[in-house]
């Protein structure tokens, strides 16, 4: 939702109070982010000291994109399909 387009007609007060809202709703996802990266890298990392893989090199003191979201989701795929590939081969 883009603020700027609309507030032409906006008093400074609502102008104030939609950025709030806004910067509230921004947090929040930032928060998401940083909470599910922690969790995917958690077990990313489990999963390659088991296989002796290297993890994928995502930037952790950073808010992660989509993008880096589902690269290390794909990635724990890839390494749970191994484990159990080498659990059968045992």
């Amino acid at each position: 939702m883009c603020l700027l387009q609309s507030s032409g007609s906006l008093s400074l007060l609502e102008r104030e109070k939609r950025l709030g809202d806004q910067l509230k709703e921004l947090t929040g996802q930032r928060v998401e982010q940083l909470q599910k990266l922690k969790s995917l890298k958690d077990e990313e990392q489990k999963l390659c000291s088991i296989l002796t893989e290297q993890p994928t090199d995502v930037d952790v003191a950073a808010v992660p994109s989509t993008k880096q979201l589902a690269q290390i989701q794909e990635n724990i795929l890839r390494l749970e399909c191994e484990k159990v590939h080498h659990a059968n081969a045992v």
